[in-house]
């Protein structure tokens, strides 16, 4: 399989010793994936304080003798005993719910299976789009994407139609990846 550049560039940087060097300094917690410094690691950062802070994305990210590293791969790899060769999925898809019965490895296709679309939180449905057509007419699209491809999967008279073949479709290429699938029980 071809690695993703933003993979390779992360995998860089990860190292045994790296994971070594944590387990001397911080302690955590696989239950909620929080961290906390054994040691003094500055100036302002003494041992017990809270470790990690929150970058542009959302990610809890922590600096350990100067290299960065998101705390969900941290975590998988203190508790699994190497770093992840993949990328690290939220099954809750929520960034600040780190616990390691949370985590699992997934591949970019897989990770992106599992994030709402775009504009869904403005009510509408992921993998559905609207067309007006010249005569007046509304038709609704349903397409889903796997591994870089996208499917079309057929046109229809409503949304919540289309947003069902989606569902299926989801459901059927994405496993327990799919958005809804924990809502279906199919995870």
């Amino acid at each position: 399989m071809k690695q993703d550049k933003t993979l390779n560039t992360v995998l860089k940087r990860e190292s045994l010793e790296l994971l070594s060097l944590a387990r001397q300094m911080l302690r955590w917690d696989p239950a909620t994936g929080q961290f906390w410094w054994r040691v003094r690691a500055s100036q302002r950062i003494h041992a017990g304080d809270p470790a990690g802070s929150i970058d542009a994305k959302g990610y809890v990210q922590i600096r350990i003798r100067g290299v960065t590293v998101l705390a969900h791969r941290l975590l998988w790899a203190l508790e699994n005993g190497t770093w992840p060769h993949l990328f690290i999925d939220h099954r809750s898809r929520r960034k600040d719910e780190r616990g390691i019965d949370n985590l699992r490895l997934a591949t970019r296709s897989q990770n992106a299976a599992n994030r709402e679309g775009w504009g869904v939180s403005n009510g509408r449905l992921k993998g559905v789009t609207r067309k007006r057509h010249r005569s007046g007419t509304v038709s609704f699209h349903a397409s889903i994407q796997i591994e870089g491809v996208r499917k079309h999967l057929g046109s229809f008279s409503s949304p919540e139609d289309a947003a069902g073949a989606y569902r299926a479709a989801a459901v059927r290429l994405h496993g327990a990846f799919a958005l809804d699938a924990a809502l279906e029980g199919h995870q």
